[in-house]
Order: structure tokens, then C-alpha cells, then sequence
């Protein structure tokens, strides 16, 4: 078993999770002194901590600190967990060291102290290592990039940001779908279906670790997966028990008794000596003709490539969306329409799954572009690891999703593939390999300069020589730029009317009045569909079509003005930004253009400038200026054309 767990720490892309039983090496309270510690913190400031004993007693450490976290304030909060982590005192251990120089650069830890970063500093002085807590979404969003390394996340917070601490009952409850911090749930995910993984530090009935089997249990469907636990006095049932159950492979040793009733743990250090001692040796190369011997670490590699891409939240309601060839001159010159003919008015994913194997799909914001791909993509992806997970392994049967945002395109279409396999996967092996499918979405978000210069056209036309046999889905607001390929477009812009008809009427909506059928054709667009489904849009019984947009820019004025407390119009920045954007001909603005406009807006209001600034950037950091903006714009486009 260690041989293998030396081969998993020699991958850059393992991840190595860090319990809390690493900062007891350091003078770090356990779980269970921790909870004391919390008994005895609000006996200091005079509250009664019963209830947190009597938790602690019966094993319900969770409810404890609910009860304990409940008496006590913000502040108060802050200062016990600054207290409890020994800021100013606690020092990194040689276990530590042995963690940080053992191979992988790629850490998550529960823990809220800052042993680690210490550690980094101490012993890896030359690599920055991004810190990233559950209160940051756009570094969440980045470091589940297969490719993404020389991070430490922190998912249940930092004792330098007590708001991001996650210890009580009800503060896990905010990972769950619909919390605050459900973007930490969801990116922990994502790592442990696409990433190995070691965990040291855990007890088995520790509360972070059976938050981390709770975990997978909801992620994997069972199979093969490559996590391994170093854990101290394990037995040989309760290895074959998470084995079977949870796929983790438990490694053991031993410990001692000392004269304090405490526990020598000096094993894991002999331990991680000779973990450590061979993992820098050189892999041997496999030549590409006798790929056999690699087959088990290829399909394991394909397994986690799956489980990333199949990840994918599945509606309540399937809204049924048909495609239509567009009707281009270019397109109908040099690809028949008899050719696809066939695809005319199918649904969707009948068109994604089955249809040619290159197609343009296209579609106006909110039509249901990405949502379609991505569907396709996690439907692919389940396939290929139900292959990965029978006994012989049908390589002719396999056909490997591949999907990459345009949005990050640099001027090479492989490499932006090949930063989305995960370590152990190349794009060239793939496709000599495999049948490989690639989608491309989002073209029409691509960096302009790539486009005007010609360079996107050069080297998508060498991208489509060397993968000539690859099949290739590319998604656009428009077939502008993209007319002179040789590739069918087709475009998705509404659900089918009778649906939408009938799932108002099931749900007591009915558009009356002389514009009955404008208000049913306009709903027919997802967006506004699955607003009105999820009762986020009430239109006044005898609606007009700009009911509609006016009705949802009224909603999001009241949402941001309830986010952020601040008795502001959004929908001015929005007009002003948006008509520029309309006459420029563009598809987007930066964020700095955003966060100026709406700081000049609210410094019109009234506002201090600190006070602009600081909305201002939660607003566009947060994602929601973005979702404004690309609706407004939406609206407005009509008037202007």
C-alpha cells in the first residue's frame, strides 16, 4: 500500500488534506478539547455552559459549539477562536515540515489556524501558495481547474476572518445547496471527484472527516477512485469498511502509550520518511505503443475526468428546447440543408448527442446555450465513467467529453484544452486513443483582439487539421465570426410553445388581453420562463410585454437594494453602460468600466467615496452587476434595433 501511495504523492495534481490532528503536533487543541476550551471560555464571561458539557459528554460535539456560539457575540467568537488556534504562540512541528517538502502542492485543510501558511514560508520559500476561504468565490471558482496547483483551501474558514468560520450546526448548514457558502460545498466537491487524495490528521469519528465521508457518499456513485488516509490504530474491519463503502484505502500505524495517558504518534514521522524518500524518483516513460501496463492509471485518470464533468445540477423541470438550422448564405452555399436536414426543429439534446459531428449552436443570452452543453457534456461524462467502472474496460466504446470557455482563450485552442484534462491525460493521447468529443462555448465572449486580428481563424484551422477525426460543438450568441467554416449552425431561442401554455395553466397563469399571444411568445425565452415558474416575476393580470422587463428590473433594483442596504435605482449604471455597450457593437465591458460607472452613480446619490468604492466592487465581485448588465442589455437591444 505505500507503493502505491508514493505514486499518488509523485502526481502534481494530489491533493493533500490536513485534520486537525496535525495542529496537536504544534500544542493545538483536539475536537473534543476544543469543545472544553469552549465550555470554559463562556464560563469566563459569565454565560452558563451546561448544555455544551452535556453535548460534549454524549459525543454530539457539533451541537455543542451550536450552544456555545449561540451565547456568545461576534466579537466574542473571534476572540475564542484566535485564542483557541494560540495566535502569537503556536509554531509549525517537524510534522509539518515533513507535509509541506513531501511532494504535492495542492492542500486543503478544515483547520482554522495558520500553521500551514507559516509552514510554506518556512520551508517552501520560494512557491506562493494561494490562500483561499469560503468567502471568496472567484478563487473557489479557479482552483478546481484541473491544472490548478500551489493553493491551500480552507473550506470551513480562517481565524483571521471570523465570519468565515464554520463550526456550529447551523453554520455547516450554509454549505448546504441554498447557503451563503454553498460555493465552498460545491467546489470541495468538484476536488474530490477530480483529484487523488491523502488525508492525515483524521480520527475516524472526527467531525471533519465525517463531514469529508458525507461528502462522498453524495459525489461518487460508487467505483474506483484513488484516496488514501493515514490514520493512527486502525483496524483491519474498519479498513475493509471505508474501503468498500467510501473507496478510501486506510493506511495504519501504530501508537504508543505514554505515562500521561496521551498517545506517541511518533510512527507517522517514521512513516512519512519513507513515503518521502522515493516519491522524487523519475517515472519511467512508457513508449506509446505498449500502453497496456498504463491502462489502470488511465482509466483511473478518466474516472476523476468524468466525475468532474458529470457534476452538474439537474433541473426539477427539463424545459423541452428545439433547434433550428440557421439560415446563413454561407452555411447553405457549402453545407446542403439536406445534409442536416434531419435535426430540423429536434430537441436539444437530441441534436448535441447524436447530431453532427461539428455543429455552431447559437442562441440570444438566457436561451439555454450553456446550460444545453453542459448537459450534453455531464450525460457523455456519466456514460464514460459507467465504462471506467466495468471489470474489462472497452476502450472502442469510450467516447471522452472535453469542454473549455472561450472566455479564457489565449490564442491556442489545444492548450486551452489540454489545461482542462486532469494530470496523467494528454489531448494527443486522447484522441489517438479514443473517440473525443470538444465543446468550445461561450465564442462571442472571446477576447476581441483574437478575432480582428485573425489569429482565432488561423489557429482554429490548425486546431481542426491536427484533430480532424475529433467531433466539435462550438456555442455563440451569433454565427458572426464564425461563417466562414465549413460547420452547420443551428439556433435555440425559445421552449416549445405548447409547453409553456400548459405549465402556466397548470400553475393558475393566464395572459390575457390584446397582447395574449406577444406576452406567451416573450415567456417562451428560458430566462424569463424560469422566472415566472419559480415565482420570482408576478405580472399584473392584464400584462403588457414591457410588464415584463419592467416588473424584473423593479425585482433586481429591490434585491440589490436589499444585499447591500443602499437605496439606489440600478437600473441607471445599467442604461447608461448598456447603450454604450449597443452603439460600440460590444458583448461586453470590463469590470473596471463597471465598477467606475456605478461608483460615479452612487457618489451621485449621495454616497462617500470609500462607502462607493466598497459597493461598488462587492457588487461586480460578486457576480451580480454581471447578470444585471448582460439583462439590461438584453432589454435594450430591441429598441435600438
Amino acid at each position: 500500500m505505500e507503493k502505491q501511495l508514493q505514486s499518488i504523492l509523485r502526481q502534481p495534481d494530489t491533493v493533500l488534506f490536513v485534520g486537525s490532528g496535525v495542529s496537536t503536533w504544534a500544542g493545538l487543541p483536539s475536537w473534543p478539547r476544543l469543545i472544553e476550551e469552549l465550555s470554559e471560555f463562556l464560563a469566563s464571561k459569565g454565560h452558563d455552559h451546561s448544555l455544551v458539557k452535556r453535548e460534549a459528554e454524549r459525543g454530539e460535539l457539533l451541537q455543542a459549539a451550536s450552544y456555545g456560539f449561540d451565547k456568545l457575540t461576534r466579537p466574542q467568537i473571534g476572540e475564542f477562536i484566535r485564542q483557541t488556534c494560540r495566535i502569537g504562540e503556536a509554531q509549525p512541528h517537524e510534522v509539518h515540515h515533513k507535509l509541506v517538502t513531501l511532494g504535492p502542492r495542492c492542500f486543503v485543510t478544515t483547520n482554522y489556524d495558520r500553521l500551514l501558511e507559516v509552514s510554506f514560508q518556512q520551508w517552501q520559500p520560494g512557491r506562493y501558495y494561494r490562500i483561499v476561504t469560503n468567502r471568496q468565490l472567484t478563487e473557489t471558482a479557479e482552483i478546481i481547474s484541473a491544472r490548478s496547483t500551489d493553493f491551500l483551501f480552507k473550506p470551513h474558514g480562517d481565524v483571521e476572518d471570523a465570519e468565515s468560520i464554520i463550526l456550529t450546526r447551523e453554520q455547516y448548514r450554509a454549505l448546504a445547496p441554498g447557503g451563503e457558502r454553498h460555493n465552498a460545498l460545491e467546489t470541495m466537491r468538484i476536488l474530490l471527484a477530480s483529484r487523488p487524495f491523502i488525508y492525515v490528521g483524521f480520527g475516524l469519528r472526527d467531525p471533519d472527516f465525517l463531514y469529508v465521508r458525507d461528502l462522498l457518499a453524495n459525489t461518487y456513485k460508487g467505483g474506483i477512485r484513488d484516496h488514501y488516509a493515514i490514520m493512527a490504530d486502525v483496524t483491519a474491519p474498519e479498513v475493509d469498511y471505508w474501503r468498500r463503502n467510501y473507496g478510501i484505502h486506510l493506511i495504519t500505524y501504530p501508537t504508543l502509550h505514554c505515562s500521561d495517558n496521551a498517545r506517541d504518534h511518533n510512527a507517522l514521522i517514521e512513516l512519512l520518511d519513507r513515503l518521502s524518500s522515493r516519491i522524487f524518483t523519475p517515472a519511467v516513460m512508457v513508449p506509446p505503443d505498449s500502453m497496456e501496463p498504463e491502462l489502470p492509471r488511465t482509466v483511473l485518470a478518466l474516472a476523476r475526468h468524468a466525475s468532474r464533468l458529470s457534476r452538474v445540477e439537474k433541473p426539477s423541470l427539463l424545459f423541452p428546447l428545439h433547434a433550428y438550422t440557421e439560415k446563413t448564405p454561407h452555411v447553405q452555399r457549402t453545407v446542403p440543408n439536406y445534409r442536416f436536414g434531419q435535426y430540423q426543429g429536434s430537441p436539444v439534446e437530441s441534436l448535441l448527442d447524436n447530431g453532427p459531428e461539428k455543429l455552431i449552436l447559437t442562441g440570444h443570452p438566457g436561451a439555454g446555450k450553456s446550460f444545453a452543453v453542459r448537459h450534453s457534456v455531464a450525460r457523455l461524462a456519466e456514460q464514460l465513467h459507467e465504462c471506467c467502472l466495468e471489470e474489462i474496460f472497452d476502450h472502442n466504446s469510450v467516447v471522452v467529453p472535453i469542454m473549455a470557455d472561450l472566455k479564457l482563450y489565449n490564442g491556442d485552442t489545444w492548450s486551452l484544452l489540454e489545461k482542462t484534462l486532469p494530470a496523467g491525460l494528454n489531448l494527443a493521447d486522447l484522441i489517438s486513443r479514443f473517440r473525443v468529443k470538444v465543446y468550445l462555448d461561450a465564442f462571442n465572449e472571446m477576447p476581441r483582439e483574437y478575432i480582428e486580428n485573425g489569429e482565432w481563424e488561423a489557429d482554429f484551422g490548425r486546431f481542426l487539421k491536427r484533430a480532424s477525426q475529433v467531433s466539435i460543438i462550438v456555442t455563440s450568441r451569433t454565427s458572426d465570426g464564425l461563417r466562414k467554416m465549413d460547420i452547420p449552425v443551428f439556433c435555440i431561442d425559445e421552449v416549445n410553445y405548447a409547453f409553456v401554455e400548459a405549465q402556466f395553466k397548470k400553475r393558475g397563469f393566464i395572459a390575457t388581453g390584446l397582447f395574449q399571444q406577444e406576452i406567451l411568445t416573450l415567456l417562451q425565452k428560458p430566462f424569463f420562463f424560469q422566472l415566472i415558474l419559480s415565482g420570482s416575476l408576478a405580472l399584473p393580470k392584464r400584462a403588457q410585454p414591457r410588464d415584463i422587463f419592467n416588473v424584473f428590473l423593479a425585482s433586481l433594483t429591490s434585491d440589490f437594494q436589499a444585499r447591500f442596504g443602499v437605496a439606489f435605482d440600478v437600473t441607471r449604471p445599467l442604461a447608461a453602460l448598456a447603450h454604450n455597450a449597443i452603439n460600440r457593437g460590444e458583448e461586453a465591458i470590463p469590470v473596471a468600466t463597471a465598477i467606475r460607472v456605478i461608483q460615479d452613480q452612487l457618489a451621485a446619490a449621495g454616497m462617500d467615496s470609500a462607502y462607493c468604492h466598497r459597493h461598488c466592487e462587492l457588487a461586480c465581485g460578486k457576480g451580480l452587476f454581471t447578470t444585471l448588465f448582460r439583462w439590461a442589455r438584453f432589454v435594450l437591444s430591441p429598441i435600438h434595433h
